[in-house]
């Protein structure tokens, strides 16, 4: 099992803080948080209960098991729980407090923006079909330039 300072750096990483940041969001100097990572000082409870506030999984940092929110059923059936970051709640809160119509925009957005490993992989595709400026047999455009 993985010391607790290396599931400490992993959540850090997890909710895409710094270092400085996550000192200051402990309560700590950035050493003594450094320390911590280091695995030469471990936080004291009310600074692993602070960090708990903005996501971190302190379960999962002392123990490596994850903290999860539904019953032993539940996971049966397949549901899962995931840790989200502040950030990450924060969208999920404007969704739900959304009303329909805002809902249907904010799906809209994420399929907009979102782009799976499909399409990435058509974008990046480099075939006969795709060759941007080639004049292909009875094309009647010019090859650009």
């Amino acid at each position: 099992m993985q010391p607790f300072y290396e599931r400490l750096i992993e959540e850090r990483k997890r909710l895409g803080l710094t270092q400085d940041e996550m000192a200051h969001e402990a309560g700590v100097a950035k050493r003594t948080y450094c320390n911590y990572e280091a695995g030469i000082s471990a936080p004291t409870a009310v600074q692993l209960g602070v960090i708990a506030l903005i996501g971190v999984d302190v379960q999962y940092v002392m123990t490596g098991n994850r903290q999860t929110a539904i019953s032993l059923e539940q996971e049966r059936a397949g549901y899962v729980v995931e840790v989200l970051s502040k950030e990450e709640q924060a969208l999920l809160d404007n969704y739900r407090n959304s009303p329909p119509e805002g809902k249907t925009a904010i799906k809209a957005v994420g399929v907009a923006v979102a782009k799976s490993d499909k399409d990435k992989a058509i974008e990046n595709y480099e075939g006969p079909e795709k060759r941007v400026g080639e004049r292909r047999q009875g094309d009647r455009r010019q090859k650009s330039a």
